[in-house]
């Protein structure tokens, strides 16, 4: 049963070294996945199948995706036991309470509150940019860019009619 799991997941999610096919393969081993279809209680699609297409698109409304069951804002975990999968469409179409908004809020606005915790998150960033090969990537999206005339105009524009300066 887990190997004809593995094997049709493994087809469906064809990258190997894709973290959704990790993961996915590690729901499956520990028995949490039984069955590979949406397991959203009120799917919104006519099938529960995922659509084959997953390989070339992911966009697809039918396309595998990992979902939490209890809302990690809501007190849930990333623990298998916690995970599910259903299709792209479900997951997106999850709305979260008030409750669950105001809860998101309040706890980033006490860790955002927290002096080490902005430093470390400034550093990691500040670190992250500064790496070679990202400094290499985001030079070759500011040349293409502003290579577009329509959108160097529009940027001189802000800079020039004081936009950007005098604030």
């Amino acid at each position: 049963m887990k190997e004809e799991l593995h094997r049709q997941f493994a087809e469906l999610v064809p990258v190997k070294g894709n973290w959704l096919r990790m993961l996915g393969h590690a729901l499956i081993e520990l028995g949490v996945v039984k069955v590979l279809e949406c397991s959203r209680e009120t799917c919104l699609l006519e099938s529960r199948k995922f659509d084959e297409r997953v390989k070339y698109d992911r966009s697809s409304r039918a396309s595998l995706s990992i979902d939490h069951i209890q809302e990690k804002c809501a007190g849930g975990s990333d623990l298998p036991s916690n995970l599910r999968f259903v299709h792209l469409a479900c997951n997106s179409s999850r709305k979260l309470s008030q409750e669950q908004k105001n809860k998101i809020g309040i706890s980033v606005k006490k860790r955002w509150e927290d002096l080490e915790y902005r430093t470390r998150v400034g550093s990691a960033v500040s670190s992250a940019l500064n790496q070679p090969e990202i400094k290499l990537k985001r030079s070759e999206s500011m040349k293409r860019h502003w290579a577009d005339p329509e959108k160097s105009k529009q940027h001189a524009d802000k800079i020039f009619n004081g936009k950007r300066w005098n604030k």
